[in-house]
């Protein structure tokens, strides 16, 4: 009798420290889930700013025609982007050009000037304009509803979809903050895989939407988007948190340990406090990345992927184009050379019938002089962007497209 009261005490104990830690950790740290991620509260004013600014009812939202913007790495690297009225990055210099890139934010190059974008160097290359339609956090069915979108304007010879392996996550869901959690604003449009054939569903939520209407949307998505039941419920602290916690032992004890220092040094105003939150973030996307790895052993993920590539690919090559996908490993997809193998077979699967560059089996030793050290997984820097475009010119000319 004893044991089971010194037993029941203890668990009692760790239940209450990780309550107290979730409280305190989650007002600074959006990956962090309670029941009321489920329906997170929206701020009336970031949602009409969203739907003024970003909303885009073919791909769920995009950068417009004629717009600018900021990335900033650091307080002291900030970099102006253009949108051009053509819709594509950087200032207009003609109305043709050989290639068009769709793709995420890999494509669109994050964290450099519109001179220092791989399609940039790529053009010095080849000499010949390279339009830039990448977007931030696309999956490739998004980059596919863009180049639909923009089909009819394009005279590009080639087209190159540039994303990471990442996008099998974000094809499998019509709300990113099921699989980023806190990316709340960012619902879109998606193909289901249904019996052996994909279809595509509409964006769940439309312009001007109010908040009670998307939050009976989210009631609906709950019910079937995949990355719902298989990431989201798993990472949400409701009930017994104690469960949680140690069915994501690995992840979360990272977590806690790295938010405590920072929660101790931001106290007493330390800079390096900032080390130990990007440390937490670290982990988030290292567990993300290779839960990603894994869903290409799962059928219907990597099936649905395969459609929607391959939809791609005819759609593509019915207008006589060259369709070309480039796939960009993120720093922790080289990493995790343990569950990379799944995405590398996946691809080189594919070679056989479509043209694939695998920029994974390109990446020298020195790979991590290429990335920024970001909080969001490593983006290209200035000299990972050149080397690619030599790779990828040197794709394009062994494979005789130029």
């Amino acid at each position: 009798m004893y044991f089971f009261f010194k037993l029941f005490f203890v668990i009692f104990l760790i239940e209450f420290i990780i309550r107290f830690a979730v409280k305190i950790f989650k007002s600074d740290f959006q990956w962090i889930l309670t029941k009321e991620s489920y329906y997170p509260k929206f701020d009336e004013k970031k949602l009409n700013k969203f739907y003024v600014n970003t909303f885009d009812k073919y791909c769920g939202w995009d950068r417009k025609p004629k717009s600018s913007g900021y990335e900033i790495l650091k307080d002291d690297q900030k970099n102006k982007f253009i949108i051009n009225s053509g819709g594509y990055r950087g200032a207009i210099k003609s109305s043709n050009a050989k290639i068009s890139v769709f793709g995420d934010s890999f494509a669109f190059c994050r964290y450099v000037k519109d001179s220092q974008t791989w399609e940039s160097f790529l053009e010095k290359k080849i000499k010949s304009q390279v339009f830039n339609y990448g977007v931030g956090n696309f999956g490739i069915d998004q980059s596919y509803f863009k180049y639909k979108k923009f089909e009819k304007k394009i005279n590009s010879k080639i087209i190159i979809v540039n994303v990471v392996p990442e996008t099998i996550t974000r094809v499998i869901s019509g709300w990113r903050h099921f699989s980023e959690f806190g990316n709340i604003y960012s619902f879109k449009p998606y193909f289901e895989l249904k019996e052996k054939k994909i279809v595509f569903k509409k964006n769940p939520i439309q312009k001007n939407y109010k908040i009670k209407k998307i939050n009976a949307v989210i009631k609906l998505l709950m019910k079937k988007d995949f990355m719902f039941n298989h990431r989201f419920k798993e990472n949400v602290f409701e009930n017994f948190f104690i469960i949680t916690f140690f069915k994501n032992f690995k992840k979360y004890s990272k977590i806690f340990f790295s938010l405590s220092l920072f929660k101790i040094l931001k106290i007493f105003s330390i800079k390096s406090s900032d080390y130990f939150y990007n440390k937490s973030l670290g982990a988030i996307i290292n567990s993300n990345i290779k839960e990603s790895h894994k869903l290409y052993n799962n059928n219907y993920c990597s099936t649905l992927l395969k459609k929607i590539i391959r939809k791609f690919q005819i759609d593509v090559e019915k207008k006589g184009k060259i369709f070309i996908l480039v796939i960009s490993p993120q720093i922790y997809d080289i990493k995790e050379r343990s569950t990379a193998m799944f995405y590398k077979n996946f691809f080189n699967q594919l070679k056989k019938n479509i043209n694939v560059l695998d920029l994974s089996e390109k990446m020298p030793d020195n790979f991590e002089d290429f990335y920024f050290d970001d909080r969001y997984g490593g983006h290209l820097n200035i000299k990972g962007n050149l080397y690619i475009s030599k790779e990828i010119s040197k794709y394009l000319k062994q494979s005789k497209f130029l």
